[in-house]
């Protein structure tokens, strides 16, 4: 199915968003 290909991507897309933060928030509190 086309729709939940589209909903599983999507939700990889999120996952891959919120660790790309989850990294940028922790290398800027990491600087002095």
């Amino acid at each position: 199915m086309v729709l939940e290909e589209n909903h599983h991507t999507k939700e990889r897309k999120l996952a891959r968003f919120l660790m790309n933060m989850l990294f940028m928030a922790g290398m800027t509190t990491r600087k002095p």
